[in-house]
C-alpha cells in the first residue's frame, strides 16, 4: 500500500509540474513525504480526498485527490542588467537573500526581486525597513565598542576638557624606579644612565610627578618631589586614599598651576565613553 501511495503521489508530481506555467500560486518551499523530499519547489492544493499529509508544519488533508502545481523557483536571474546563471538560493532576511551562483555569491535586495520571488520570500516593505534600520544601528554599536576599545587601550586620562596620553614618558618613570630599586652598586655602575634619566625627568617636569608623600589634605596629596626638594600637591592620584606616609610615587601628570605657593599636579581622570569619542586627544611627548 505504501508502494501505492509513493507512485500515485509520483504521478500527481509529474503532471502537476507540466502545468507549472498556469499558475504563480506560492507555498512551502520543501516537500518531504515517506522519507524523501522534493526541494526547490512552489505549489497550490486543491482539495478532493480523504488523506493528510503534513509538511514543514503544515497539514493538508485529502491529499491523494489534491492537484499539486508545482513551479520551480529560477536558476537564472537578472537584476541591475546583471545575469545571475546557476543560481542556487540562500539565506532570507527581511530585507535581502543571498544566492550562490556561477560567479561566485551575491546578496539580493527583495525589492528587486520579481513580483512572484517577492511573494515566495515574504517581502513587505515595512517589515524590511525596520530589519534595515536595526541592522544599521547594530553596525554603529559596533563601530562605537571597536572605537572605544582602541581609545581604552591608550589609558588615556581626562584632564580640563582635553584627553592625555601618557604613555610617552611612562618608560622614562619606570627606568628611574628601576635604578632607584638596584641598589648602591648598580646605582654608581650606571651613574651616566641615571644621570641621563634624572636630566629627562627635569626637562620634563611640568607632565610628570615624582615624589613620595608627605600627607594627605581632603582630596589631594602632599608629595615631596624628588627632583626640586619642595612640595607639591598633586590631585586625582589612583589609589590616593590609601596613600601612606613616606610611600614613593611616580605617574604621569600635568602642571595644572599653582595651590598656596605650592605647584599643582593633575594625574587627571578616568574619561567616560562619550568623553572618549568627544575629547580631543593630546600625546604628551618627552622633551
Amino acid at each position: 500500500m505504501n508502494a501505492f501511495r509513493v507512485a500515485a503521489l509520483l504521478c500527481v508530481c509529474v503532471y502537476g509540474s507540466m502545468l507549472a506555467q498556469q499558475t504563480n500560486d506560492t507555498g512551502p518551499e520543501t516537500l518531504t513525504t515517506n522519507g524523501a523530499s522534493y526541494t526547490r519547489w512552489l505549489f497550490r492544493p486543491e482539495t478532493h480526498g480523504p488523506e493528510t499529509l503534513t509538511i514543514n508544519g503544515v497539514t493538508y488533508s485529502n491529499v491523494y485527490s489534491h492537484l499539486f502545481v508545482f513551479q520551480p523557483i529560477p536558476q537564472v536571474l537578472t537584476i541591475d542588467g546583471v545575469t545571475y546563471s546557476n543560481v542556487t538560493w540562500g539565506t532570507v532576511t527581511p530585507a535581502t537573500v543571498s544566492i550562490m551562483h556561477a560567479s561566485g555569491t551575491a546578496t539580493i535586495p527583495l525589492e528587486k526581486l520579481p513580483a512572484v520571488l517577492q511573494k515566495r520570500f515574504g517581502y513587505d516593505p515595512d517589515r524590511a525597513k525596520q530589519y534595515r534600520n536595526g541592522e544599521a544601528e547594530l553596525e554603529r554599536q559596533q563601530l562605537r565598542q571597536s572605537a572605544l576599545r582602541k581609545l581604552r587601550a591608550q589609558n588615556l586620562r581626562k584632564v580640563g576638557n582635553k584627553l592625555y596620553d601618557f604613555r610617552g614618558i611612562e618608560p622614562l618613570l619606570s627606568e628611574e624606579q628601576q635604578w632607584t630599586g638596584s641598589g648602591l652598586d648598580a646605582f654608581y655602575e650606571h651613574l651616566d644612565q641615571v644621570d641621563a634619566v634624572n636630566e629627562a625627568l627635569d626637562r620634563n617636569a611640568a607632565s610628570c610627578v615624582l615624589g613620595t608623600v608627605s600627607g594627605v589634605q581632603g582630596d589631594l596629596l602632599v608629595v615631596k618631589d624628588k627632583r626640586f626638594g619642595d612640595y607639591v600637591y598633586v590631585m586625582n592620584y589612583p589609589l590616593a586614599r590609601n596613600a601612606l606616609e613616606g610611600q614613593g610615587i611616580s605617574a604621569g601628570a600635568l602642571w595644572v598651576g599653582n595651590r598656596n605657593g605650592k605647584r599643582l599636579y593633575d594625574c587627571g581622570t578616568i574619561p567616560t565613553d562619550d568623553d572618549l569619542l568627544s575629547l580631543p586627544v593630546e600625546r604628551v611627548e618627552l622633551k
